[in-house]
């Protein structure tokens, strides 16, 4: 999945909402999650017109949208392995209702 890449990189990231993308994307927090094109027409604009002057310090102006978001992404970085770990043993529990 191209959102694990892009989290594991520490990039910001927008996806379709689909039924598991909330384990990858904390929306609003690492990225954003839509539904339409109109969504992420509106995620974007709002992302850039608040994004300011580039300085050259960082990757995104500080205190922009971009900036908060890129933050947030290395301060919640999983590897797929811990987030497997997480995940599946309580996705078995739910559906079977056993413990692994």
């Amino acid at each position: 999945m191209l959102t694990q890449r892009y989290a594991c990189s520490g990039t910001p990231v927008c996806a379709v909402r689909y039924c598991c993308a909330d384990e990858q994307v904390t929306n609003g927090r690492t990225g954003y999650l839509f539904e339409s094109a109109e969504d992420l027409c509106a995620i974007w604009r709002t992302a850039l017109a608040c994004s300011g002057n580039h300085d050259g310090s960082s990757r995104y102006a500080s205190g922009s949208i971009l900036c908060r978001l890129s933050a947030n992404v290395e301060q919640d970085r999983v590897t797929w392995e811990e987030n497997w770990a997480r995940v599946v043993p309580e996705l078995v529990v739910r559906t079977t209702g056993e413990a692994l």
